[in-house]
C-alpha cells in the first residue's frame, strides 16, 4: 500500500499541473504580447512535478526566457518586457537545475545592465558558487560588479581572487590589480597583492605579481608626491612633468619601472607608464 502511495502522489502532481496548463494557455493567450512570457510556478511544485526531470523542466523555463526576451528586443519593445517573468523563470530554472550556466550568463546580463539590481544579481552569482564551485566565471562576475557598480573594491578584490584560486591563471590576478589600478585605487592594489603573494605556489605566477606589486609602489609613490604638489601650486595644477616632483624636492628621483617603461602624467593628471603595465608592450605617451 506504501508504494502504491508512493507512485500517486507524483502522478497527482503531474495531473494537477496537466488540468491547470489549459486555461493558463487560454488566459495568457488573451494577454497583451509584451506580457506572454507565461505564468511560472512556484519552483516547490516544479520539483515535486518534474521528479527525476528537473533539469530538463528548469532548461525549459530558461529557454523560455531567452526566448521570449529575444523577441521582444527583435520586435523594438525593450521597454514593455515583463522583467519580473523573466526572473521568476530565471529563479525557477536554478531551483530545478543550479547547474544551468544559461542562467547564469542572463542573469549578468539582464539583472545587471538592463535593470541595474546588482545586489540581486550577485546574489544569484553566489548561490550559483554554493554549486559550481569549480567555476570562475560566478567569482569573477561577482567582482566585476562590486568594483565597477558598487565600487566596492575589497569585495571585488576577495572575489577577484576567489576566481584566481579556482582557474590557476595569471589572468585573473593581473586583471584584478589593473583594475582596481585603473579606478584610482593603486593602495587598495598594492594591498591585494601583498595579501595575495604569500599564497602563490607557482614561481612564474609569483614573479609576476611580485614585479606587478612593485610597479604599483612606484605609482603610489609618485602619486603622493602628486598630491603634495597640488596643495602647493593649486588642486587645479598638475605638473605637464614628472621631472618637476623631482625639481621641487617632492622626489629625490623618479622611480624605476620594473617592466622597463617611463612614468609620465596623462592629460587627465593620471600617473602612466609607457609599459602599460606589461613586459615587452609600450604604449605612446
Amino acid at each position: 500500500m506504501m508504494c502504491v502511495r508512493g507512485f500517486l502522489l507524483p502522478i497527482s502532481g503531474l495531473l494537477i499541473l496537466l488540468l491547470l496548463t489549459p486555461p493558463m494557455s487560454r488566459y495568457m493567450a488573451q494577454r497583451p504580447s509584451s506580457s506572454r512570457i507565461g505564468s511560472v510556478p512556484h519552483y516547490q511544485v516544479l520539483r515535486y512535478a518534474a521528479l527525476d526531470h528537473r533539469p530538463l523542466v528548469g532548461a525549459y523555463y530558461m529557454l523560455k526566457a531567452l526566448n521570449y526576451f529575444g523577441g521582444q528586443t527583435l520586435a523594438g519593445s525593450p521597454d514593455k518586457i515583463d522583467y519580473l517573468g523573466i526572473y521568476q523563470a530565471i529563479e525557477a530554472a536554478l531551483r530545478l537545475d543550479p547547474y544551468n550556466m544559461d542562467a547564469y550568463y542572463f542573469s549578468q546580463a539582464i539583472l545587471v545592465w538592463d535593470l541595474r539590481e546588482i545586489k540581486l544579481a550577485n546574489s544569484i552569482l553566489e548561490y550559483g558558487m554554493r554549486h559550481r564551485t569549480w567555476d570562475p566565471f560566478l567569482p569573477f562576475s561577482a567582482g566585476f560588479n562590486y568594483s565597477y557598480f558598487l565600487e566596492d573594491y575589497k569585495l571585488a578584490a576577495h572575489y577577484y581572487n576567489r576566481g584566481a584560486k579556482i582557474s590557476g591563471s595569471s589572468l585573473m590576478t593581473s586583471l584584478t590589480s589593473r583594475f582596481l589600478y585603473e579606478n584610482g585605487q593603486t593602495k587598495l592594489a598594492i594591498i591585494y597583492l601583498q595579501t595575495l603573494l604569500p599564497q602563490l605556489t607557482n614561481e612564474a605566477l609569483r614573479q609576476s605579481s611580485q614585479r606587478r606589486l612593485e610597479a604599483l609602489q612606484a605609482i603610489d609613490c609618485i602619486e603622493s608626491a602628486l598630491k603634495q604638489y597640488q596643495k602647493v601650486h593649486g588642486a587645479e595644477l598638475v605638473p605637464g612633468d614628472l621631472d618637476d616632483l623631482v625639481s621641487s624636492g617632492l622626489l629625490s628621483s623618479l622611480p624605476d619601472d620594473p617592466y622597463g617603461g617611463r612614468f609620465f602624467l596623462d592629460e587627465k593628471g593620471r600617473v602612466r607608464t609607457t609599459s602599460n603595465l606589461a613586459t615587452h608592450k609600450r604604449s605612446r605617451q
